[in-house]
This record gives C-alpha cells, sequence and structure tokens, in this order.
C-alpha cells in the first residue's frame, strides 16, 4: 500500500485510509481518488538517483496558468523568454524528497485534458516550443561595496527520448544546467533539473529531477529519470 500525503481541501488520502472534507469548492471525487492510485511508488525510482523517502505527497486540483517548459535567462536587459503550451482541466502532482546534504528531488506531474484530443493539441504546441529551449547565458554584475564582481551561467538544452514512447510518440526533454560564482559571503552554487514531458492518452506527464551541487545529470541518472518517466505512464494506466 502506498504512503501517501495527500495536500489538498478537498479530499485527503493517507496511507490509503480516505477522509472526506466538506469541499471548498466542487471537484471530482473519482477523478481524484484514481490519479492518488496510480502516481508511481518509491520501488519505481531506481537507487542511482538518490536516497528517497518511502513517503509520496500528492496534490490534486484544477489545471491554471500556464504549463511552462523553460525560462530563458538572457545576458541583455528586458522580460525573460518563457517558454510553455496550454493547461489541462486538472492536474495530479506527486513528489518524493531524499535525504541527505543537497539532497535530489523527484516529482511527477499528471496534466489531464477534457479529452485525448486537447492533450494531443497542447502537446503539438510543446513540441513547437521546447524548441526554443536552447542556449547558454551569462550574467555578471559588480558589489557596489566591495568592487567583486559574480557570474551566474545557465546552460538549457532540449531534444526528444525516444526510449520513453507511446504510440510512436517520443517524449521530450529539456535539460538546465547552472552554476553561480559568489563572492567571500555568497558561496558558489551548482544545480541541475532535467525534465521529461509524455503524452498518452488524455494526460500530458512531467517527470521533473533536480539536483544541487551539480552542474549536469550525468548520462546514467538521466537514464534513470527517462526510466521514471516510463514507469509514471505504466502506472497511470495500470
Amino acid at each position: 500500500m502506498k504512503k501517501l500525503l495527500v495536500l489538498f481541501s478537498s479530499l485527503s488520502i493517507v496511507a490509503g485510509a480516505v477522509a472526506m472534507a466538506t469541499p471548498a469548492q466542487a471537484y471530482d471525487k473519482d477523478a481524484y481518488a484514481y490519479a492518488a492510485a496510480h502516481m508511481i511508488q518509491r520501488s519505481d525510482i531506481p537507487a542511482v538517483l538518490g536516497p528517497f523517502n518511502e513517503a509520496m505527497s500528492f496534490n490534486a486540483g484544477p489545471g491554471r496558468g500556464k504549463a511552462y517548459l523553460c525560462s530563458l535567462e538572457a545576458s541583455t536587459d528586458g522580460p525573460i523568454p518563457q517558454f510553455s503550451y496550454p493547461v489541462g482541466q486538472l492536474e495530479y502532482t506527486a513528489n518524493y524528497s531524499a535525504k541527505g546534504k543537497d539532497a535530489p528531488s523527484l516529482w511527477v506531474s499528471v496534466m489531464q485534458y477534457p479529452s485525448a484530443a486537447k492533450a494531443i493539441a497542447a502537446f503539438d504546441v510543446a513540441k513547437k516550443q521546447v524548441k526554443n529551449c536552447t542556449g547558454t547565458f551569462t550574467n555578471s554584475w559588480t558589489d557596489p561595496d566591495s568592487g567583486v564582481v559574480s557570474t551566474s551561467t545557465t546552460q538549457t538544452t532540449n531534444g526528444i527520448v525516444p526510449s520513453v514512447s507511446t504510440l510512436g510518440v517520443d517524449s521530450l526533454f529539456v535539460s538546465v544546467n547552472s552554476v553561480f560564482s559568489g563572492s567571500s559571503e555568497e558561496a558558489p552554487f551548482k544545480g541541475d533539473q532535467y525534465q521529461v514531458w509524455s503524452l498518452i492518452n488524455d494526460v500530458i506527464i512531467t517527470t521533473s529531477y533536480n539536483m544541487e551541487g551539480a552542474d549536469n545529470v550525468s548520462t546514467q541518472k538521466r537514464k534513470a529519470v527517462n526510466q521514471v518517466a516510463f514507469n509514471a505512464e505504466t502506472a497511470w494506466l495500470d
């Protein structure tokens, strides 16, 4: 039985026990219950990705705003370019946290659309927009008091994941590597995020892996995240 911590006002599920509260707004009880029971389990996460805890945090609610693929922090002044695709009707998110300093995090988001046709249309937008998620940008600034120059560099890449495909539709990925070189008061920082988007029936599943203390997710770990993305598809259909 999954250990679930459900964090939405309408429905709470903890370790398989269901408790109903007065709804703050209308919701699809059956859809939420199905989603909670069809997310990845701890056993679906390969050991190479980190020492993740057994407990899963689960959130559910209506789709809002935009579903973002990436933001590009260009070195020039002006608004930061952001690329996205249309949100669905409902969104479910499972999160696992890991142990230790600079521990990684992993979450799976299932965006459900009113129909398979609408999910396909949204994924078609994502396939076009994700091509913009590329480039290396470096910003620098000077501390007015100390004169110390700090820099931040972000490298963004994208592509397809043939190993995670459904009915001939390849999944998409975006990788963001970040390195911050600070002053003596600001410790250097490295971080990386690797995300996979998959289309299956009337949902788009996003699998996201985040690391600190490393400026790039290794090939081995990327393959492991791809496996989690595949496991998320399987769990949703089981």
